[in-house]
């Protein structure tokens, strides 16, 4: 692993969203609630069952991007970049 990679078997993941930029993830919806609960704007890469429909409607409320796996750099550079992400996935979190 290269030295800037910590590797964990398990964290809390609000204790981790808590502090990440950005997430990246199939769209499930125990991340995709746990992103937006967050505040944090979110990659979804959707696979199967949930995640499609998951991924493109917290999209559609302009809290993230949907991407194909060739596309993950480029979804996170977006997000990343804009803060309309952020501010829309901020927007639906709960106060």
């Amino acid at each position: 692993m290269p030295a800037n990679v910590h590797v964990e078997r398990w964290v809390p993941q609000a204790q981790v969203l808590a502090d990440a930029a950005a997430i990246v993830c199939h769209g499930g919806a125990g991340t995709t609630l746990g992103a937006l609960a967050a505040g944090v704007p979110a990659v979804f890469v959707p696979l199967f069952a949930d995640q499609p429909h998951n991924a493109v409607r917290a999209a559609g409320a302009g809290a993230g991007v949907v991407v194909t796996l060739d596309g993950i750099r480029g979804g996170v550079e977006r997000v990343l970049a804009h803060d309309s992400y952020r501010d829309a996935a901020r927007g639906i979190a709960p106060s």
